[in-house]
């Protein structure tokens, strides 16, 4: 996970963004990512989405709706 965030910050980096951060936590994810974002006062919450059928997420629940639903800042889901 680290790797990944590490990629991810830098690709930020050389795209010109001035103020970014890489964090990894553990625990439930969507209290995780918003908890984070409080205690950053980030601005924007930026997203992936895996795209689960509707059964599935019926189901399951999905991280980014409920991040969405909790956030205190904008989020923004990419499919």
């Amino acid at each position: 996970g680290r790797k990944v965030i590490e990629r991810a910050v830098d690709a930020a980096k050389n795209a010109g963004v001035s103020a970014v951060q890489g964090v990894t936590l553990e625990g439930e994810a969507a209290e995780k990512i918003v908890a984070a974002a409080r205690e950053h006062d980030a601005k924007l919450i930026v997203m992936g989405s895996r795209g689960l059928g509707a059964f599935k997420r019926l189901l399951m629940g999905s991280v980014s709706q409920k991040v969405s639903q909790l956030a205190e800042c904008a989020c923004l889901i990419v499919h």
